[in-house]
């Protein structure tokens, strides 16, 4: 399966890699980085199961959104936030503030092909630099995604235990996230 290869193959990455014993502490991590993001694209890469979904509730949180669901059946969820300077570290001439600013989480797992996922609109989400978007199963759409982002590979270590590597990609300036 791709998704296993892409951990290992992704280059010219700044990486960090984290072993998290619980659901509770990939949350914690989940909220540590979404504090020094600094691009607004996240790409979840691993098995089912493997933490993906619970990062991204962590994230979540982060950001006031009290209940987050998977999309697994619905392919994507959006919810509003408000992002404050304080947030985030994109600076202003990256992302022009407006009152909609949202938290995409997309889910392409069901997706089975390029066409599905351009059907819903994921190029204009994408660009929207008010919002953080966050795709699992990113890897099926490889050959679109943009060279800034920010790459998070999980991986099953244990009943509690995922090994989580974040790769910085493109020219995103790094605040050594997982440190």
């Amino acid at each position: 399966m791709l998704h296993h290869s892409i951990c290992f193959i992704l280059k010219d990455t700044m990486n960090n890699k984290v072993i998290t014993k619980s659901g509770e502490e990939t949350k914690k991590l989940a909220r540590k980085i979404a504090k020094s993001l600094n691009c607004n694209l996240l790409c979840l890469y691993g098995d089912l199961g493997s933490g993906k979904t619970t990062f991204t509730q962590g994230l979540a949180e982060y950001f006031g959104i009290k209940r987050l669901v998977s999309p697994t059946f619905v392919i994507m969820r959006r919810y509003s936030i408000n992002i404050t300077n304080e947030q985030l570290t994109i600076s202003n001439d990256q992302r022009p503030m407006t009152n909609d600013q949202y938290l995409y989480h997309i889910d392409l797992y069901r997706l089975e092909n390029i066409n599905e996922i351009k059907a819903i609109g994921i190029e204009e989400i994408i660009a929207d630099k008010n919002s953080i978007v966050v795709i699992e199963w990113a890897e099926r759409m490889k050959e679109m995604l943009p060279k800034e982002r920010v790459d998070i590979c999980f991986k099953y270590k244990g009943d509690n235990e995922r090994e989580i590597t974040v790769f910085e990609q493109g020219r995103i300036k790094s605040n050594s996230v997982t440190q």
